[in-house]
């Protein structure tokens, strides 16, 4: 007599095949996502330019400058609090102090542990031809360069360094 053997078939069916093979890529698909996404917030922000000149209107007693800002692109606004500005000194120390933290005419920059005090002539915008003022705290301090910074993207927005009026 014939012997019969029976295999038994321990595959998968193909439609569990196609269905794991489908869930597997969309795990990938998802862990590549979260993250890569991180990286992608920077790519919609473009940082914006503006023109700017700073007037040294030192003294024998004080030390300040005036800073104008004629244009402001691609929106035309900026607001303070989104602007950092880097002060260097004539020895190299850098002082970077938030816009925002600046105040109207006539009162002191709230930030006391800086070396310079700030005012805005105008709104809480750049956009709106501001005069900026800085002044120094610590007695005559010369600047020899400023550097308006956008914290969202952290470009320079405008570069200067002071002229004698």
């Amino acid at each position: 007599m014939k012997e019969i053997l029976h295999e038994e078939d321990n595959a998968v069916s193909p439609i569990i095949a196609t269905i794991l093979l489908i869930a597997i890529t969309v795990v990938l698909a998802a862990t590549l996502y979260s993250v890569i996404g991180g990286y992608t917030s920077y790519l919609g922000s473009t940082t914006p330019t503006a023109s700017l000149t700073v007037t040294d209107l030192n003294t024998q007693t004080d030390s300040s400058y005036m800073i104008y800002i004629s244009s402001v692109s691609p929106n035309g606004n900026i607001s303070l609090s989104d602007v950092d500005l880097l002060i260097t000194n004539s020895t190299g120390t850098v002082s970077e102090i938030n816009l925002g933290f600046a105040v109207p005419p006539g009162s002191s920059n709230t930030q006391s542990t800086s070396p310079w005090s700030i005012t805005v002539s105008a709104g809480n915008y750049l956009g709106e031809n501001p005069v900026i003022t800085v002044k120094s705290t610590l007695g005559i301090q010369t600047i020899s360069y400023l550097e308006l910074i956008d914290t969202t993207t952290h470009g320079t927005i405008a570069t200067d360094s002071p002229s004698l009026p």
